[in-house]
């Protein structure tokens, strides 16, 4: 019987076995191609000026001794980039201690301490009334609608962990004082608490003042919980005793995905937002009867709902870019009655300026969006029961400028709305 050759004395053998090398070979490139590459990182480095490093590794979410792929540490420096005091951050790789680990080098520049935001708004509102009874006219009203915001304010660090700031609206504006804690119990978690008071007319005559308290709790990457929680008091008084008083709570409770590149002038990622509200209005109202006499008016309301929003922003070229949003609300009150809301916008930004050179960091963005809002109201009471709809078209259009100071605008507003 003839004895059986050895596969490396065949030379079909020998073919087919370096086909079989060269397939598994491809293939598990193929399979290493389609794994993002990843790097150990040894230690973290954060080289800013006067920034709290801490504050910078608590928002990065990264820890030393991890393995992080570059996506993740592209996330993690867009994380840092949405913080309002940061104007930029960047991320570059180290050769660590031993081979195949690495030093992460994060650098920050900071905005200055001193910041300003100056705002004109020009808009134009167009109303129609329209009537489903019949043999009555509708109405249509325009009215002009200008406003100038004016604010400037201060930030002070409180330890390696907080941050401290004051502001101060011009004219009638708000004065705030808040406090931002960050890496709260070592979990990476932000607590910031706000008061805020306005006196319109001056001598307490039309006050109004809040108190907001907020918790940013990381679930893992760009998810993470939110909980806010405010408390909100108006008291408009007038001539002869009349006087309107108004105390406002409000809770929610949301689940936040936010990829975003910037928190105020961006042009790529995904923020997405749904979570459960609650508030509860107290009001009492003193008017005038037809007789001359002070009367009371006194009530109470709780109202319940959902509330989701989703926006998205495409990179087109390096300068241009286009945004789309959708959003809805549905909310219970106590008398049965609903509200209903739903929301989609569109837009489109393009930077006429951008140097991001520390020292020389402007941006200059003109930007467009139109808006639709739908609105409907049903009251709980059958008397009333008949749907109140509102139906909203707006556009917005103009020119942002940001700098190391702030942010600087000039917007025209047009808005037009039809109830039903």
């Amino acid at each position: 019987m003839r004895a059986r050759r050895h596969p490396e004395g065949n030379p079909w053998a020998r073919l087919c076995a370096s086909l079989l090398l060269a397939l598994l070979a491809g293939g598990g490139a193929a399979w290493a191609e389609d794994e993002p590459p990843s790097f150990f990182i040894e230690t973290i480095t954060v080289e800013t000026e006067r920034l709290s490093p801490e504050i910078v590794l608590s928002e990065s979410l990264l820890r030393e001794g991890r393995e992080y792929s570059e996506s993740e540490l592209r996330e993690a420096v867009h994380r840092i980039n949405r913080l309002p005091f940061v104007l930029l951050a960047e991320f570059s790789l180290r050769r660590g201690s031993e081979r195949g680990s690495y030093e992460l080098v994060v650098k920050v520049y900071e905005a200055r301490r001193w910041f300003f935001q100056l705002g004109l708004d020009y808009g134009e509102v167009d109303l129609f009334r329209r009537f489903q009874s019949p043999g009555v006219i509708n109405e249509r009203f325009r009215f002009d609608d200008e406003s100038f915001d004016a604010l400037v304010g201060r930030r002070f660090a409180v330890g390696s962990r907080g941050l401290l700031f004051a502001s101060f609206g011009a004219e009638d504006g708000p004065v705030a004082l808040g406090y931002q804690r960050y890496n709260l119990l070592d979990r990476n978690i932000l607590f910031s608490v706000a008061v805020a008071a306005a006196d319109r007319l001056g001598g307490g005559v039309n006050e109004e003042n809040s108190v907001t308290a907020q918790l940013g709790i990381p679930i893992r990457g760009n998810h993470a919980l939110r909980l806010l929680a405010g408390r909100n008091h108006l008291d408009y008084r007038f001539l002869a005793g009349q006087e309107i008083e108004q105390r406002t709570t409000d809770v929610e409770l949301a689940w936040v995905f936010n990829s975003l590149d910037d928190p105020v002038l961006p042009r790529d990622g995904t923020l997405f937002e749904a979570g459960l509200t609650w508030s509860e209005t107290d009001d009492r109202r003193t008017f005038l009867s037809v007789q001359g006499q002070l009367l009371e008016l006194r009530s109470s309301g709780r109202e319940e709902g959902v509330v989701g929003a989703a926006a998205r922003h495409w990179p087109v070229t390096a300068r241009h870019s286009v945004s789309a949003g959708l959003g809805g609300f549905y909310g219970n009150r106590v008398d049965d009655s609903r509200l209903m809301e739903f929301e989609g916008n569109v837009g489109h930004q393009v930077f006429l300026l951008r140097k991001l050179e520390p020292g020389k960091w402007r941006e200059l963005r003109f930007e467009t969006q139109l808006t639709g809002l739908r609105q409907e109201f049903r009251d709980g009471d059958p008397a009333f029961g008949f749907p109140l709809r509102v139906n909203s078209y707006r556009l917005r259009t103009g020119l942002f400028y940001r700098n190391g100071w702030g942010l600087f605008s000039v917007v025209y507003d047009w808005t037009g709305r039809e109830l039903e």
